[in-house]
Formats: structure tokens, C-alpha cells, sequence
């Protein structure tokens, strides 16, 4: 038990790592497009007057780990040598058994229609939508539309 939890914290504690790296990076990246999975939201939705828009698309991790805590998992160290090419093994972990409740997301979606300065800040072009995906994607403001629809929109709005 005391394992598990050291290891929850350790998870939480690269969680929040990431998010400052990123945060870190948007200070360079004022006005920029970004364009990826959940965390996009995150950023989009705590620094709306640095992300120009977000498009929110496809890709591994992007289901998480359901609405609520699951079963606690030990991580084990990949067999093998790592390919530095493919997404870290352990992110992907993580992000596949990361808790992603509707009402969390909603939030940062709610924080970037309000702040970012533009009439439709966020896009999703996910085809998949677990049910954080499909929450914020029926807020009021929140564009459905595919990628490349996406992008052009922005670049007309720039």
C-alpha cells in the first residue's frame, strides 16, 4: 500500500513537472496555436491569454483512465533497450491510467472560452471522445470541426 501510494505521488509530482515545462514554454510561445491531446486543454484553459486557440485531436492516451481512480498499477521498467524515437513508455502509461473527470476538463474549456480573447478558442478534431472529450466538446463555444478546418480558421483569425 505505502508503495502505491509513493508511486501515485510520483505520477502526480510528473504531472505537475510537465505542466510547468509547459507553462515555462508558453512564455516564448505567446499567441501561438497548439494542437495535440488533453493536455493542450490544460494549457489553453490555465494561460488563455498566451494560447491563441487549441485543437484537441487524436492519439494514444487520449481516453485516460475513465471518470474515477481505478485499480493501482506497479510500473515496471520496459524490457529492452528504449527507442528515444517513440513516445516515452511511462508517459504513455501514465496517460492511458490518467483520471479524467468531465467537471475538471469542462473547467479549463469554461476558462479559455472566457479569457482567451477569441469568439471559439477551442477545437476539437477528435474522432474518439471519451466523456471528458464529449463534455467539452458541448460547451457552448467549443468548434467541432477536423483538423485542417481547424487550422485555416485560426490562420484567418491571426
Amino acid at each position: 500500500m505505502v508503495l502505491e501510494v509513493a508511486l501515485q505521488r510520483q505520477q502526480l509530482d510528473l504531472v505537475r513537472l510537465e505542466l510547468l515545462v509547459l507553462a515555462v514554454a508558453l512564455e516564448g510561445l505567446a499567441g501561438r496555436l497548439l494542437s495535440g491531446r488533453g493536455r493542450v486543454l490544460l494549457v489553453a484553459g490555465a494561460r488563455p491569454e498566451a494560447v491563441r486557440g487549441a485543437v484537441l485531436c487524436d492519439g494514444p492516451g487520449l481516453a485516460g483512465g475513465g471518470p474515477a481512480p481505478q485499480s493501482p498499477l506497479v510500473i515496471t521498467a520496459p524490457a529492452g533497450p528504449v527507442d528515444t524515437e517513440l513516445p516515452d513508455p511511462y508517459a504513455l502509461l501514465e496517460l492511458a491510467r490518467d483520471v479524467r473527470p468531465e467537471d475538471y476538463a469542462t473547467t479549463y474549456a469554461r476558462q479559455a472560452l472566457q479569457f482567451s480573447g477569441l469568439e471559439a478558442p477551442l477545437a476539437v478534431a477528435a474522432v474518439v471522445r471519451p466523456p471528458w472529450l464529449a463534455a467539452v466538446a458541448a460547451e457552448p463555444g467549443v468548434v467541432s470541426e477536423s483538423l485542417a478546418e481547424a487550422l485555416a480558421r485560426f490562420a484567418a483569425t491571426a
